[in-house]
C-alpha cells in the first residue's frame, strides 16, 4: 500500500539526513524496485543521486541522477536539484566543460529555483577556470547579484566581484 511506501521513503530520508548513507541507498534502491506508485519510484531515483552528493561520491551522484533522468523523464521538472547536484559533482570532479554546460541548462530550465544565484557564480567560476575572457566571467557574476539581490547565494557572487577588483 501507499502508506507503506511513503514510510519506507521517509526512512530511507532519514538514513540520508543521518549520514547512513548505505542504509539509505539499499532502501531508496528496494523501494524503486517495489514500489507500484510511480510517484514514490520517481522520488527513490533521484534521492538515490542526492545520497551520493551527501557522501562526496561525485562520480555515482553523476550517474545516478541520469539513470533517475533518462528512465523517469516525466518527473525532471519535480526534481530541479537533480539538474544542480549533478552539475556541482561535475564541478567538484574537475569536469569543468560539462559543470558549465549543464549549470546552463539548469538555469534554462529552473530560472527561478533558489539554487540559480548560485549556479550563475557557478558559471562564472567555471568560465574563469576554463580560460574565458574576464568580462564574460564578471557578467556571470554580475547577472547572480543583479538578478538575485542580497539572498545568501547571490552574495557570493559578489564576494567574487569584489575579490577580483584586488590587486592580490
Amino acid at each position: 500500500p501507499l502508506s507503506k511506501d511513503l514510510s519506507e521513503l521517509g526512512v530511507a530520508l532519514t538514513y540520508m539526513h543521518l549520514k547512513r548513507y548505505d542504509e539509505a541507498t539499499e532502501l531508496l534502491k528496494k523501494i524503486e524496485k517495489s514500489t507500484q506508485y510511480n510517484e514514490v519510484k520517481y522520488e527513490a531515483a533521484y534521492r538515490l543521486g542526492d545520497v551520493r552528493v551527501l557522501s562526496n561520491k561525485y562520480a555515482e551522484a553523476i550517474e545516478n541522477y541520469n539513470k533517475a533522468q533518462s528512465r523517469y523523464p516525466q518527473a525532471q521538472n519535480s526534481f530541479p536539484g537533480s539538474f544542480f547536484n549533478k552539475s556541482e559533482s561535475e564541478f567538484w570532479i574537475g569536469n569543468y566543460k560539462k559543470s558549465l554546460e549543464d549549470f546552463r541548462e539548469y538555469i534554462k530550465r529552473f530560472p527561478s529555483d533558489p539554487h540559480a544565484p548560485l549556479a550563475l557564480t557557478r558559471i562564472g567560476e567555471n568560465m574563469e577556470i576554463l580560460g574565458a575572457d574576464k568580462s564574460r566571467t564578471m557578467g556571470a557574476y554580475l547577472e547572480s547579484y543583479f538578478r538575485f539581490g542580497e539572498t545568501p547565494n547571490a552574495i557570493i557572487a559578489r564576494i567574487r566581484m569584489t575579490a577580483a577588483r584586488m590587486k592580490s
